[in-house]
């Protein structure tokens, strides 16, 4: 009996070291790489994370470094990721742009050149004209571009975005291969040719159009969201409550580099169901617009896949990265 307690006590005593083994704590600065610049939605995203991470005491009193590294595609962030692989301190977004940049062809890397790990929100788009346009709805937005397809100037800022007004339209039976869009630089630029008369609607990513929604310069026709909004957009119908079969949200996550450790994986996952969960997190999307959305790593993979399958079609009828 002694020996057999003495051999517990040793499995015991081993159990727990192995368990200390397991664990993963960040024991460097952490450096979150963002895909474009300061002050906008993702930038804003990543900063609260941050500050709401050391909150949960979840940084082991390191730092949280923002870098914007703004480009198109957002090669230049992943180049950064690329180039420190099983560094599980540096950190950027995975995001559905990703996905429709490499159907594109425009960006090389993909998910499987790196490590996603859990995703963590949703965020929909609203097609946005000035308050004084003569279209009231998506339906009088339709049977503008049903008369006559170039008959709306749009402009745009990424591929996800003009994504999220195509998809509607294809449903309506607008004929997309003969509308008038127009790419921008920002989301800001393109709200700038809308006020201005250059364009005429614009799609746009909710967080980036609180500030003219609130002032009443321009008035979202829809939200692509399958449920409606709450704050400033809470008046504002989705496209299926106006007749159209038709849904679009694009997502946000978090990804590390390729051959990071899998403790440090299951760290950033745990991290990221916490911050899912604290309600100051949860005010901040909903001014925004957008929804917490928390999936752990396996089914942020599986939902990139199946995300990559849907999409393949638009893209390709969209002609997308062919200009």
């Amino acid at each position: 009996m002694i020996k057999l307690a003495g051999l517990a006590a040793l499995g015991l005593a081993w159990g727990c070291v192995s368990a200390h083994a397991q664990e993963w704590k960040p024991t460097a600065p952490i450096e979150f790489v963002v895909p474009s610049g300061p002050g906008g939605a993702a930038d804003q995203y990543v900063r609260a994370m941050g500050h709401l991470l050391a909150k949960h005491d979840m940084l082991n009193g390191q730092s949280w470094v923002v870098v914007n590294r703004p480009s198109g595609t957002g090669v230049i962030a992943l180049q950064s990721l690329q180039q420190r692989p099983g560094n599980p301190h540096v950190l950027t977004l995975s995001y559905t742009g990703i996905t429709i940049s490499h159907l594109t062809g425009e960006l090389k890397l993909g998910f499987s050149d790196f490590t996603p790990v859990a995703l963590f929100l949703r965020e929909t788009m609203a097609v946005t004209v000035r308050s004084d346009s003569s279209l009231k709805s998506a339906g009088d937005l339709v049977a503008s571009l049903k008369r006559d397809p170039a008959s709306v100037r749009f402009g745009y800022l990424g591929h996800h975005v003009l994504i999220s007004l195509a998809k509607p339209l294809k449903a309506a039976g607008v004929d997309l291969g003969k509308l008038t869009l127009a790419p921008y630089r920002s989301s800001a630029e393109a709200l700038t040719a809308l006020l201005g008369g250059y364009v005429d609607a614009v799609p746009a990513s909710t967080p980036n159009l609180v500030g003219m929604v609130s002032a009443g310069s321009v008035r979202p026709l829809a939200v692509s969201s399958a449920e409606r909004l709450d704050g400033v957009f809470a008046n504002v119908p989705t496209w299926r409550e106006q007749g159209v079969d038709s849904s679009f949200s694009s997502v946000y996550g978090l990804m590390l580099p390729k051959d990071v450790p899998p403790q440090a994986v299951r760290f950033w996952e745990g991290a990221i169901e916490k911050l899912s969960n604290d309600p100051e997190w949860q005010a901040l999307l909903a001014r925004n617009g957008a929804k917490p959305l928390y999936m752990n790593q396996a089914k942020t993979i599986d939902y990139f896949d199946r995300e990559r399958t849907e999409l393949a079609p638009l893209v390709k009828e969209l002609k997308l990265g062919q200009n």
